[in-house]
């Protein structure tokens, strides 16, 4: 996989490139180390001076004009111990110029994740595209194996964030089946489900869904299977190029960011491609989206039609906006039918309601996977992706009753509505535990937060790779 970003690990800072060095003091030691690398000890001075001043008195950064390692300017970053994280994004996302770091902390994925991520943007369709070239030089011995590891990580966050950026006219269900295709899959079978096929299959939710648009629709599956002994995993994305809202459109604010209704998908995608780079994983993976556009042409669906699903339940549409359930109940049924999954589990921007309740900065998870839940909300808290759980229960549910079906696909001004939304696909899985992620709120930023930057974030890549390659490590 091509780089998306530039970054060099220096060995030593006589290899230094850039015209501009920073380094990171957040300690004495920091200080005291400084005299290693031949700075003039006026600059030293005022550097200790500094940091002995109260912190509102500060100066965050100490710039010098000198010629030392090739750089034309040190320049000397002073975090906030208690905001360090925060302060280091802030940092990373201010720099326009090619630069090299020093840092003298022994946490390598933090820095790497700060300063990688903090400094995405999205230029494909800029004249002039500039991105920006870092270089970083530790004090403490790398994990050379980490390193790169983590550096695979970021790429694919970079390319989930791409994918959401991407115009709709672009990431239509066609193209994407075409680009998955083309990826150069070593250790995964995929699986390509067209029109015809799905007809067949009785996918009727999925298809109802894609009726009102001319682009056609498609289920793409990943298929991980390592051996037959693994427990199966089974994971489930909602890829919906432009969610208009159908025939019950949207209104016009709300539309202006729709291109986001893929965000689930494209982190399943990328998660299965770094998946795939993994030898003997313990665990059978069977990532599947769905890949649909909802749109209002002539046979658009409607309100108050009677759809059968795959596992033969029937669906009365309440609402053609609350079209991504609909799509995912099928999927998820196929996949637990056709592999016998132990945990089901689905991600997708699912419901407004879910980012009215925790914002922008928390996913939603809810389910009876109890195992899984918990693991998850436990790496959550080690990462920037963190999840918080919600109410699943059947009583949530009894709004989802409707006369002339088994279910209705919305449940009207019925409160709690994401946890309404996961309960309803909850009625679509057999036997498998089950979770569902929400990440209406975290995919897609009106602002920077953290290393988030404004618009797609690729939430969910670094939180679901480490959730499985977790099971390698026992």
């Amino acid at each position: 996989m091509d780089s998306p970003f530039h970054f060099t690990l220096l060995a030593s800072l006589e290899e230094n490139p850039f015209p501009d060095v920073f380094f990171e003091i957040q300690r004495k030691e920091d200080i005291e180390f400084l005299w290693s690398f031949w700075i003039p000890s006026e600059i030293i001075q005022e550097v200790e001076e500094n940091s002995q001043l109260p912190e509102k008195d500060q100066e965050k950064i100490l710039s010098f004009s000198t010629v030392l390692f090739s750089a034309k300017r040190i320049h000397f970053f002073f975090p906030d111990e208690k905001t360090l994280d925060h302060d280091r994004w802030e940092f990373f996302r201010a720099r326009k110029r090619d630069f090299t770091f020093v840092s003298f902390d022994p946490r390598l994925e933090p820095t790497l994740d700060s300063m990688i991520l903090s400094m995405y943007s999205y230029q494909y369709y800029l004249s002039v595209q500039k991105k920006v070239k870092s270089a970083l030089f530790r004090t403490h011995e790398t994990d050379m194996e980490r390193l790169d590891d983590r550096l695979d990580r970021l790429r694919y966050v970079y390319k989930t964030r791409d994918i959401v950026n991407t115009p709709p006219s672009i990431t239509r269900p066609d193209h994407v089946v075409e680009q998955i295709q083309t990826f150069p899959w070593s250790r995964t079978r995929v699986r390509i489900l067209d029109r015809a096929e799905l007809e067949k299959l009785g996918m009727n939710l999925l298809l109802a869904v894609s009726a009102g648009s001319p682009n056609p629709p498609y289920v793409a599956i990943f298929e991980r299977i390592d051996s037959p002994e693994n427990p199966t995993y089974g994971i489930v994305g909602k890829w919906v190029t432009f969610d208009s809202g159908g025939l019950q459109v949207k209104p016009d604010k709300a539309m202006h960011d729709m291109k986001l209704d893929m965000a689930g998908a494209a982190t399943v995608i990328s998660v299965m491609q770094y998946l795939d780079t993994i030898p003997d994983l313990p665990v059978n993976i069977i990532g599947a989206i769905g890949l649909v556009e909802n749109m209002s042409w002539g046979n658009a669906y409607k309100p108050l039609d009677i759809y059968r699903a795959f596992n033969g339940k029937t669906v009365e549409i309440h609402h053609t906006d609350a079209e991504g359930r609909l799509l995912l109940a099928d999927v998820m049924s196929y996949v637990e039918s056709e592999y016998k999954v132990d945990n089901l589990m689905t991600i997708a921007t699912l419901t407004g309601a879910c980012m009215h309740a925790l914002g922008y900065n928390y996913a939603g998870i809810m389910g009876d996977d109890e195992d899984s839940i918990l693991e998850l909300t436990s790496l959550s808290q080690a990462w920037e992706e963190r999840v918080w759980r919600l109410p699943f229960h059947e009583h949530i549910g009894r709004a989802l009753k409707t006369e002339f079906a088994d279910l209705r696909n919305y449940a009207g001004e019925e409160l709690a509505g994401s946890s309404v939304g996961g309960v309803f696909l909850s009625h679509f899985r057999w036997d498998a535990k089950y979770t569902h992620i929400d990440i209406a709120g975290p995919s897609y930023r009106e602002s920077p937060y953290g290393y988030a930057p404004k618009w797609a974030t690729g939430w969910g890549v670094l939180l679901l790779s480490e959730f499985f390659t977790q099971k390698k490590k026992r």
